[in-house]
């Protein structure tokens, strides 16, 4: 590897590090999840129990609706929202 790719390989992973930190900084956001009867989303109420929004900065609400159907009704009526 020449002096010139190791430098731009060093740089590359410099941004990526600096803006991972930077895109996952809360902005006191709120973010509404769908949440469904079920494990399927264990991963989303194991980080409202545990305080893993908060320390980021962001307030999570789970919102139960039991179908997809009534989550896309919640959708077009701003009661839930489609991000990234």
């Amino acid at each position: 590897m020449t002096r010139a790719k190791a430098i731009a390989a060093t740089v590359v992973a410099f941004m990526d590090i600096s803006l991972s930190t930077a895109l996952a900084q809360g902005r006191g956001e709120t973010v509404k999840i769908q949440d469904y009867p079920g494990i399927g989303n264990l991963i989303y109420r194991v980080a409202v129990t545990k305080g893993y929004c908060e320390k980021h900065g962001i307030t999570c609400q789970l919102q139960t609706i039991p179908s997809a159907p009534l989550g896309a009704q919640a959708v077009l009526r701003d009661r839930a929202r489609l991000d990234r």
